[in-house]
């Protein structure tokens, strides 16, 4: 019975996996080329954060390379290349696929990204409980668990946002799983209502901190996008 709680494990790490493969670069800047960029005074801050610019007045190399403000002509670097200083992770979804400056929008966002994998959960509920109910806990368990980890593993690939979002859909639509609910009601059965509560409450604790443990060590481990869905996508076989 307690082998059913790894699914519900590898369902809820993948809840948690955005917190990383979704991080926000704090401090960013425009690349400009031909020039040394390093000390250049020219940026313009975004929307008043001075460690973020998503434009910067023309400038040309000096004679040491270093940028130098060549005109009041404002240039904008909509679709970068950009320079993240600081940044924890080579690429996140937020570098890989520019959702930044001019280009984040509602739909287009960290945010949104995250909401859309609650519908997907919401829409998964609805999904599995029907086919619990039709054709047993087990095959449902099955179901969760090959179309949470195959969309994982695909979203990795994915080539642009709206691509990799339908997949993070479909990922959170196979994470919801019976295993807790089968446990409980066996013991249900024999232990009484208290021994079942003590026993939910146990779970959901080691649950919660298996999940927070794993997303700690992707952190330190996993510093690309497709690092950590394809790792994930893998562990439940």
């Amino acid at each position: 019975m307690f082998l059913l709680w790894f699914p519900a494990a590898a369902g809820g790490i993948h809840v948690l996996m955005y917190s990383f493969t979704g991080l926000e670069p704090g401090n960013f800047r425009c690349d400009i080329p031909g020039c040394d960029s390093t000390d250049y005074s020219g940026y313009i801050p975004e929307k008043d954060d001075i460690k973020q610019s998503c434009s910067y007045y023309e400038a040309k190399a000096g004679a040491d390379g270093m940028c130098q403000q060549s005109s009041d002509t404002v240039i904008h670097c909509k679709n970068g290349p950009y320079i993240f200083d600081n940044f924890e992770f080579e690429e996140t979804t937020v570098t890989r696929f520019n959702v930044l400056c001019e280009n984040e929008s509602f739909f287009h966002s960290v945010a949104f990204t995250g909401s859309a994998y609650m519908v997907g959960l919401m829409i998964g509920s609805f999904i599995t409980g029907y086919c619990s109910d039709k054709f047993g806990r087990k095959l449902a368990i099955l179901g969760c668990i090959l179309v949470s980890s195959i969309a994982s593993l695909v979203g990795s690939f994915m080539p642009d946002y709206w691509s990799y979002l339908a997949l993070r859909v479909l990922t959170a639509s196979g994470s919801v799983v019976f295993g807790l609910e089968h446990v409980l009601h066996n013991l249900a059965s024999s232990g009484g209502q208290l021994g079942q509560e003590l026993l939910s409450l146990l779970l959901l604790e080691v649950h919660d901190g298996i999940e927070h443990h794993v997303d700690g060590v992707q952190g330190h481990t996993c510093r690309r996008t497709s690092c950590c869905p394809l790792l994930l996508g893998l562990a439940p076989y």
